[in-house]
């Protein structure tokens, strides 16, 4: 590979990855777990997730059960990813 990013046909181009992501994932991180969320009391968590994935420039909506979906836009099948935004408090042994 000659370190040059080709994007797929019908994607948006991304630049390759910057070279602070490890920090970036660290700050990220951080900051979810010092936000509280546990289950049923997420709205902060997925405001915060919110206004990252924006910008991104991805597009994001709030179903009716909460869920926080966001969108790229691309060609060919698409690829689901998904995780909870709720967390169990520390000490409870679940």
């Amino acid at each position: 590979m000659d370190g040059q990013h080709t994007p797929t046909p019908g994607r948006r181009a991304r630049p390759p990855a910057p070279a602070d992501l490890g920090a970036r994932v660290k700050r990220t991180l951080t900051a979810l777990v010092g936000i509280s969320s546990v289950s049923g009391q997420e709205d902060e968590v997925r405001e915060y997730l919110r206004g990252r994935l924006t910008q991104l420039d991805l597009d994001c909506w709030i179903d009716n059960a909460g869920n926080l979906i966001a969108s790229l836009p691309g060609t060919g099948a698409p690829l689901l990813l998904n995780a909870h935004m709720d967390r169990v408090p520390p000490g409870r042994g679940h």
